[in-house]
């Protein structure tokens, strides 16, 4: 049966692996901010051999306040004292009611925290080289464990004294020494990927065989450590266990507070195969580790052959269950064949009490998943109010290629022109079908992505445009662009004026992009250097567009009714920018509209008016009309769509139901859709609804965002779009707003 404890964790207070470590690491013992750690020649850091996983989740964090009464909610190191209280490495200080993070770590305590810890990780510390311990002379008057502790780390070469037979256990322990005895416990721990060559300095990476030396190092302790002491921090630091101060310095003879113990040894923790009692839960990228642990009193040993179940659904939805307390259709499987039931194809534990389930991909999270982890015996079925460890899953990255470059300049959308003395910024974007386009390019690396560009510049000066294919180029120039972590390249186009006294001048600047170097050899489709280009010009700024726009949908008045309306007309000038003080005329296409003005209406600032006018009439679709007349010239003109709407209703003859009808608009605000073609009608929804979008369960952040993506295309292309944006729906009542609706909706692009 299900586990009989009745809680459920919040998603938002469990830790996705590798959180907790990526916390702790912007918290060092002095001033804020990442270290400038050195790294060969690049100068450029990062640690490379952090834990995916953490030690820290669930009750670890969770569990109640150990009590400690410096420790408040919300102190700096509250989860990682929590941490180390709720596996015993520390009991506190005094009574036990204080923990005293501000004090300075003795080394006498920093080996009964690692001892306590070692034992946690499935470190041995039985055996070792007796010919490593030192007879301490200085350790008989401290506390029995500590003195245990002491032997037992000296002889596995963890913790060493400081010379002359002495440990001196009251002394502060440097963080230095820190750093080394946490790495050494590692190369102790099965399953960290920590190793030592021929030397006796450590090796990072999960096999000894492929394990290599740790390349960031800080400058301040390789000039004043030896050559050992310098390879352990740089472990540490690639390890994630500890980092540097702003000023890209580690000082590896200052001394550690108990709060940042508490956290170095948290971060090591996660290196270990070590996880609370009870079941728990990590995502790392879309793939989903459950792990089973005993009791505390067993010191948390795995337990392996659970048959361990999941189910998701998405972020944002609240009503997962059916009247029964069953799991409702909101809701899907993540691994094994059914949902909400423990069944022969789901995973089990193994023996290091850990399984993985399924890879949740990017395209399915969408803005987010709930994910809910049990387990059973076959045939359990999972009931509202049983136990569940609750997770939340956020769009992880993706280790997918890039499927194509696409190219765009940082002027708006369909502007060409720019003004001498400005710059233009051109993009090569790499992208991946996924949608996640980070990870694509390493700048300045020796594997990354480059692009070879080649610049050409024509002019003229007789006020008309230069023809590339029938004009020299005046100056050409060929640059390298490299991409960067965001798969993105960019360089500038700029031109100056020849004569700033004279008008006319003209310079059309081409570019070619060629030449893919590097783990891709994607370029930017195939184009004439005529149609990359950037004419820079002195002419004067004039009316190029008109937009205008009206609300996402209107009323419609009864019958012979009139109702007050109005649309915001913008004036853009060829250089894409607003354009003040246009003449605007607003006219209808509909014979009953009443009182549309044709008088003018003048642009601000903004290059924007509202021109306000009366609608008589029903449901219909308006299309206004914007025209400005310039002194000299062609008009220009743009449109824009009204739809006055009508609420679909329910009726004996549809049941709430209707089969596939075009979407016209949504206004996500007001959560309503027009639908229809000649009569546009209005349809609401909301949270409680269920939603489908392109065959698949979709939350209603998902339905929304494929609707207005889909929406903007259709838009855009006009008559010529060639996708499909439909929507269907079932047990709708306009009339009830604690109905629960079913809405199908096809929003796809074409693909030609």
């Amino acid at each position: 049966m299900p586990q009989l404890v009745k809680k459920r964790r919040s998603g938002w207070a469990v830790l996705a692996a590798g959180a907790l470590v990526a916390s702790l690491l912007a918290v060092s013992a002095g001033p804020a901010g990442a270290a400038e750690v050195k790294a060969g020649d690049d100068n450029e850091a990062s640690p490379g051999n952090e834990a995916p996983f953490s030690a820290c989740v669930g009750d670890a964090v969770e569990a109640p306040d150990p009590g400690f009464s410096d420790v408040p909610a919300g102190h700096a190191f509250a989860e990682v004292i929590s941490c180390i209280a709720y596996y015993g490495i520390t009991n506190g200080t005094g009574d036990g009611s204080t923990y005293s993070p501000n004090a300075d770590v003795s080394r006498a305590q920093m080996a009964l925290f690692l001892y306590r810890a070692a034992a946690l990780m499935g470190v041995d510390l039985m055996g070792g080289d007796d010919d490593m311990m030192a007879d301490y002379s200085d350790i008989g008057d401290v506390w029995e464990e500590a003195q245990n502790a002491i032997r037992a780390l000296a002889r596995n070469g963890i913790l060493m004294g400081r010379g002359m037979g002495l440990f001196e256990p009251a002394a502060d322990i440097t963080r230095a020494e820190m750093a080394a005895a946490l790495v050494a416990l590692l190369d102790h721990t099965p399953g960290a990927p920590v190793h030592t060559d021929d030397d006796g300095l450590y090796e990072l990476g999960d096999s000894a065989d492929t394990a290599e030396a740790p390349d960031d190092w800080f400058g301040d302790v390789r000039a004043s450590k030896p050559r050992a002491v310098d390879n352990a921090v740089a472990a540490a630091y690639e390890l994630g266990v500890t980092q540097g101060y702003s000023d890209g310095t580690f000082k590896p003879d200052d001394s550690v507070s108990r709060g940042e113990m508490a956290a170095f040894i948290t971060r090591t923790l996660a290196h270990s195969n070590l996880r609370p009692a009870g079941l728990t839960a990590q995502n790392v990228k879309g793939t989903i580790t459950v792990s089973v642990r005993g009791d505390r009193d067993a010191d948390f040993a795995p337990v392996p052959n659970r048959a361990v179940d999941a189910f998701k659904a998405a972020a944002s939805e609240t009503l997962l269950f059916t009247s029964a307390g069953k799991c409702n259709s909101r809701v899907s499987f993540v691994d094994g064949a059914n949902r909400c039931e423990i069944d022969g194809a789901d995973p089990v534990t193994q023996t290091d009490g850990n399984t993985r389930l399924a890879v949740l991909e990017n395209d399915v999270i969408g803005d987010g998943l709930t994910v809910w982890v049990w387990h059973g015996e076959i045939g359990d079925e999972f009931s509202e109010g049983d136990w569940a460890y609750e997770l939340a899953v956020e769009p992880h990255e993706t280790t997918a290629a890039p499927s194509k470059a696409e190219v765009s300049d940082s002027l708006p959308d369909g502007i060409t022109k720019a003004r001498f003395g400005t710059t233009v910024t051109v993009t090569v974007q790499l992208k991946k079908d996924s949608g996640d386009d980070s990870g694509l390019g390493t700048a300045g690396g020796p594997d990354g992505v480059e692009y070879t560009v080649v610049i050409n510049k024509y002019g003229k000066t007789d006020g008309t445009d230069p023809d590339p294919t029938a004009d020299s180029a005046f100056a050409t120039a060929t640059e390298t662009v490299k991409v960067a972590d965001d798969g993105s390249a960019m360089f500038t186009l700029d031109a100056a004026d020849a004569n700033s006294n004279a008008v006319g001048n003209r310079v059309k600047v081409t570019y070619t992009i060629t030449g893919a170097k590097g783990p891709t050899d994607l370029v930017p489709a195939e184009a004439d250097p005529s149609e990359w280009f950037v004419d820079f010009t002195d002419e004067a700024a004039a009316v190029m567009t008109l937009k205008v726009e009206v609300a996402p949908y209107q009323e419609a008045p009864g019958a012979g009714e009139t109702v007050g309306s109005a649309a915001t007309v913008t004036a853009t000038d060829q250089f894409g920018r607003p354009f003040r003080n246009a003449g605007i005329v607003l006219a209808s296409d509909l014979n009953n509209n009443a009182g549309t003005p044709d008088a003018k209406r003048f642009t601000g600032s903004d290059g924007r008016v509202r021109i306000g006018y009366s609608y008589t009439g029903g449901a219909d679709i308006e299309t206004l009309t914007a025209t400005y007349t310039p002194t000299a010239g062609t008009p220009v003109t743009g449109a824009g769509m009204a739809f006055w709407v009508t609420a679909w209703e329910t009726t004996a003859d549809n049941g709430g139901s209707q089969t596939s009808i075009d979407v016209l608009n949504v206004d996500v605000d007001a959560d309503q859709v027009v639908v229809g073609t000649d009569t546009p009608m209005s349809v609401n929804y909301d949270s409680g609804d269920f939603f489908t979008v392109n065959d698949e369960p979709s939350s209603i952040a998902k339905f929304e965002e494929e609707l207005a993506k889909v929406l903007e295309a259709k838009n855009k292309e006009g008559e010529g779009f060639n996708g499909d944006l439909t929507l269907s729906w079932q047990s709708y009542d306009h009339e009830d707003s604690a109905d629960i609706a079913s809405f199908v909706l096809v929003a796809t692009l074409s693909s030609s």
